[in-house]
C-alpha cells in the first residue's frame, strides 16, 4: 500500500477523486483503455457506478444477504457493502481497483462526450461490428477484441455504457478494523495485556486463523455431543459448504472445532460465555476487532489435546486472527519484553497440497529467513502421523507463496535474536496451510497444521515439565443447558 493510500484509508472516509489522485501520483500504467476491465468487472459489481454510499468491511453485515453465492458484496437501498479480509494487501487491492474504475469512467465519459451513435450502439440489443472498431481507435483496444466482448465478457458493454454516462462518486467508508493506524494501536494494547497479566518467560503462539485455539480450549471437548446434536438439528444454518454432509460419518474433536466455529458465527452472544469458561479451567482469552489474543498457565490448563501435556508448566501468549499490522506490531512489542522463549507461527500459503507445508526457509524479494524449528517440526509429524509438504524454500510476496506478514514476523525473532532480546536457544517454528482449496478443507488442514505446530513448539522447549491436570467435563454454559433440558 502506497503511504498515500494509507494515509487516505487512515481517515476512514474517501472520495474517488481522491483515488483518481493517488493513482496519478504513483503513476499508473499506460496501455488500451478498456483492458483492466475485464479483470476490474470480476473483483466489482455490476452497476457500481449508481451507488450512493460503500462500506467497506471486515465482517460480513447483519441482516443483508450477499448478491450471489459466496460474494463479498452486499446491497443495501443505494449502498453497497463488501468484505475484505483484515490484511493491507487486501485493502490496497479494492482501492486500486475503486481508483482505476473511477478513472476509467472519467476517461470514457471525455472520450465518449460527443459519440452518442457509439452510446447508443452501446446499449443496443446486439454489438455491431462497426461500433467495436469505432470504440477500439478512441480507447486504443484491439478491434477484434472489443468484437468479441458480449461472447467473452457478458455484460462488459453494458457497464462499459453506465460508466460512459454517469460519473462514480460513491462515497467510501472504511471501517476502523481495516484502517492500517488502528490495527498498529490495537496490536501496542494488546501487547502491554499480555505482557502484564503474567510474569517470566512466556511461549509466544501467532497465527493468522483462531482455529488454533481449539487445540487448548476445553469448549469442544465437554461440548463434543451437544454441539453435535445442535449441528445435526440446524443443518441450514451451516454456512461452510459440505460441512451439513460430514455429520453423518464419523465424528472427532476437528468436525465438533468446525462446528463450533458455526454456532458462534449464529449466535456470537454465546462467545462470552466459551470465554468465561475457559477462564475458569485456565485459558483466558479476549477478542477484539478480531484478533482473539490471551494467555495460559500450560501447566494448570485442562486442555483437551495430549499435545499440551509436554508443555509442562509453562506461560503461553496467543495471538489468533485479525489485522496484520495489528499481530506484527504486538508481536515486535512483546520480542521488546525479553521475555519470548520460543515462537511458532502458523498462517495461510499458496501451494498446490493437500497437507500442512513445512519450510526451511522463507525469501522475499531483500531478505531470507532461515527456520531452525524445521527439523522438529518434521520429526512431530513422523510421531503423530501427520503427512506434510516440506520446502527449502517458500516465498514471501503478495499473491504467491506465504503473505509478507509471514517474514515480517520471522523477521522480528531474527531481530530479537541478534539484540540478544531472546534466549541463545531460542527457536522459531513455522508451519502453514494451503489457501487454493475449499473453505472446509483449508479449515481442517489448518487445524491439522496448527496441532503440528504446537506439538513441535511445546516439544522443543527446554524447561522442567510439571504434571498437567487430568482433563475432565466441566461444561456449564447456557449452551449445554438448552440441550439438557
Amino acid at each position: 500500500m502506497t503511504a498515500l493510500l494509507e494515509r487516505l484509508a487512515d481517515r476512514g472516509q474517501i472520495d474517488p477523486e481522491e483515488l483518481r489522485a493517488a493513482r496519478a501520483e504513483a503513476d499508473a500504467p499506460a496501455g488500451p483503455l478498456l483492458e483492466p476491465l475485464g479483470d476490474l468487472s470480476r473483483r466489482l459489481p455490476a452497476g457500481l457506478v449508481y451507488a450512493e454510499g460503500l462500506w467497506v468491511l471486515a465482517d460480513p453485515p447483519t441482516g443483508l444477504s450477499p448478491l450471489g453465492p459466496e460474494s463479498p458484496w452486499f446491497a443495501h437501498e443505494r449502498s453497497l457493502a463488501v468484505v475484505i479480509p483484515r490484511r493491507d494487501e487486501a485493502l490496497a487491492q479494492l482501492l486500486e481497483d475503486l481508483a482505476a474504475y473511477a478513472e476509467l469512467g472519467a476517461r470514457l465519459r471525455e472520450l465518449l462526450a460527443e459519440h452518442e451513435g457509439l452510446l447508443a450502439a452501446l446499449a443496443a440489443p446486439e454489438w455491431a461490428p462497426a461500433a467495436a472498431t469505432e470504440l477500439a481507435l478512441l480507447t486504443g483496444d484491439a478491434p477484434a477484441r472489443l468484437a468479441a466482448l458480449d461472447q467473452d465478457t457478458p455484460g462488459l458493454r453494458a457497464e462499459i455504457h453506465r460508466l460512459a454516462q454517469h460519473p462514480f462518486t460513491a462515497k467510501i467508508w472504511i471501517h476502523a478494523d481495516l484502517r492500517p493506524r488502528q490495527g498498529m494501536v490495537l496490536g501496542q494494547e494488546i501487547a502491554e495485556a499480555l505482557a502484564s497479566a503474567t510474569f517470566g518467560p512466556a511461549l509466544l503462539v501467532v497465527s493468522d486463523t483462531p482455529l488454533l485455539v481449539e487445540h487448548l480450549s476445553p469448549y469442544v471437548r465437554d461440548l463434543g455431543r451437544a454441539l453435535s446434536t445442535w449441528a445435526v438439528e440446524n443443518r441450514e444454518r451451516l454456512r461452510t459448504p459440505g460441512l451439513a454432509e460430514l455429520l453423518d460419518g464419523p465424528q472427532d474433536d476437528d468436525l465438533c472445532a468446525l462446528i463450533a466455529a458455526e454456532l458462534l458465527e449464529s449466535a456470537p452472544d454465546l462467545l462470552e460465555e466459551r470465554r468465561e469458561a475457559e477462564a475458569s479451567q485456565g485459558l483466558v482469552l479476549a477478542d477484539r476487532q478480531g484478533t482473539t489474543f490471551g494467555h495460559a498457565d500450560l501447566g494448570q490448563l485442562a486442555a483437551p489435546d495430549p499435545i499440551v501435556a509436554e508443555a509442562g508448566g509453562r506461560i503461553l501468549w496467543v495471538l489468533a486472527g485479525g489485522a496484520e499490522r495489528t499481530l506484527h506490531t504486538a508481536v515486535r512489542a512483546l520480542m521488546e519484553t525479553r521475555r519470548v522463549s520460543h515462537l511458532l507461527f502458523v498462517g495461510e500459503a499458496r501451494y498446490d497440497g493437500r497437507s500442512p507445508l513445512v519450510a526451511e526457509a522463507l525469501s522475499t524479494d531483500d531478505d531470507a529467513v532461515r527456520l531452525a524449528g524445521t527439523g522438529e517440526l518434521v520429526e512431530r509429524a513422523k510421531r503423530l502421523g501427520i503427512e506434510i509438504e516440506l520446502a527449502p524454500d517458500l516465498e514471501a510476496r503478495i499473491g504467491q507463496g506465504v503473505w509478507p506478514v509471514a517474514a515480517a514476523i520471522l523477521g522480528l525473532f531474527r531481530r530479537a535474536q541478534v539484540k540478544q532480546l531472546v534466549p541463545a536457544e531460542a527457536v522459531a517454528h513455522a508451519c502453514f496451510y494451503p489457501r487454493p482449496v475449499g473453505p472446509l478443507e483449508r479449515s481442517k488442514i489448518a487445524l491439522t497444521a496448527t496441532r503440528l505446530g504446537l506439538a513441535a513448539l511445546f516439544a522443543g522447549e527446554s524447561q522442567k515439565k510439571t504434571p498437567t491436570k487430568t482433563p475432565g467435563s466441566t461444561g456449564t454454559s447456557r449452551f449445554v443447558r438448552r440441550f439438557r433440558a
